[in-house]
C-alpha cells in the first residue's frame, strides 16, 4: 500500500514538474486579464541587439496609452528617436508613425500611418519586460524605408546601460514632477567625435522616459532647475549649460513637455 502510494505522489510531481517546466518556456503572455499594461507605458521600446551600425536595428516604439482594450503609441524608423522629448512636437518628421489598435488575448493589433504615404501593421505580443513585435509595412514612400525591414523582432526597454559607455559628466537627481510621480533627472555628455549634452527622466531601473535635448557641440550641462516658470500649476524644467545659454521646457498638461523660446 506504501509502495502504491509513493508511486502516485512520484507521478503527481513529475506532471508539476513538466507543467511548471512548459510554463516556463513561454515569457509572452497569452492571457489579457494577468496583464498589468502599465509596465509597458512611459517606455521607449528598442530592439534587444540594436546596433548602431544597422539601419534595420533603428525601429524603436514608444506606448502612449492602453485604455479598455485600445493602444495607442508612435513607431520610429530612423533612430532612437520614439520617445517622447522636446522636438517630438516640433517638427513633422516622416520617421514617425502614429500607431492604434485594439488588444485581444494579450496581442495588439495595429495600424500604422504616417500620414505621408507610409502604412503598416505592428502586432505587439506582451511579455516579461520584453514586447515580441511584427511588423509589416504595406506602404513606402520613400526611398529609404526600404532599407527598413518587415519582421518579427524582440523589443526591450531602452536603458541608460545602452549609453553607458559613451556618457561621461554624469549627474543625477530624484525628484516629484507631477504626473511623472518619482523620477530621476539624469544629466550627461554623450561622448564621440562631437560630445554634447542631454538629459533623460528614468525611472528606478534605469530605464529611459523622456529626453531633453541641449544640443551645444562641445558644452557641458551645468544647472537644472525645477519649477513652475510659466505658472500654470506643472513643474516645468530648465536646463543651463557652460556656455551660459538656458534652455525652458514647459510641462503640459499631458505631462509631455515643449521647448520655449518665449522669455518668461
Amino acid at each position: 500500500m506504501k509502495s502504491k502510494t509513493l508511486f502516485i505522489i512520484s507521478i503527481i510531481l513529475l506532471f508539476i514538474i513538466i507543467f511548471s517546466g512548459c510554463n516556463n518556456d513561454n515569457s509572452f503572455n497569452d492571457n489579457s486579464d494577468t496583464i498589468d499594461y502599465t509596465e509597458y507605458l512611459n517606455k521607449i521600446w528598442i530592439i534587444n541587439d540594436w546596433d548602431y551600425e544597422s539601419y534595420r536595428y533603428s525601429l524603436s516604439f514608444f506606448i502612449n496609452s492602453i485604455e479598455a482594450g485600445n493602444i495607442r503609441g508612435e513607431l520610429s524608423v530612423g533612430g532612437i528617436t520614439a520617445m517622447p522629448a522636446f522636438y517630438f512636437y516640433s517638427f513633422n518628421s516622416v520617421k514617425f508613425c502614429d500607431f492604434e489598435g485594439v488588444i485581444i488575448d494579450g496581442t495588439a493589433e495595429c495600424e500604422f500611418d504616417d500620414g505621408e504615404g507610409n502604412k503598416g501593421i505592428i502586432s505587439l505580443n506582451f511579455g516579461n519586460n520584453q514586447i515580441e513585435a511584427e511588423i509589416k509595412f504595406t506602404s513606402k514612400k520613400f526611398p529609404d524605408l526600404n532599407n527598413t525591414a518587415d519582421g518579427i523582432y524582440i523589443f526591450e526597454p531602452y536603458n541608460l546601460e545602452h549609453l553607458s559607455s559613451s556618457m561621461i559628466n554624469t549627474f543625477a537627481l530624484t525628484v516629484d514632477l507631477n504626473s511623472w510621480r518619482i523620477v530621476n533627472l539624469v544629466t550627461t555628455v554623450i561622448d564621440g567625435n562631437k560630445p554634447y549634452p542631454t538629459a533623460f527622466l528614468t525611472n528606478e531601473y534605469g530605464d529611459i522616459l523622456y529626453q531633453f535635448g541641449a544640443y551645444q557641440v562641445g558644452s557641458k550641462i551645468t544647472d537644472v532647475f525645477i519649477e513652475d516658470i510659466n505658472e500654470d500649476g506643472l513643474k516645468d524644467v530648465k536646463i543651463i549649460t557652460d556656455f551660459g545659454i538656458e534652455f525652458l521646457f514647459l510641462q503640459m498638461e499631458n505631462g509631455l513637455f515643449y521647448r520655449s523660446a518665449l522669455e518668461l
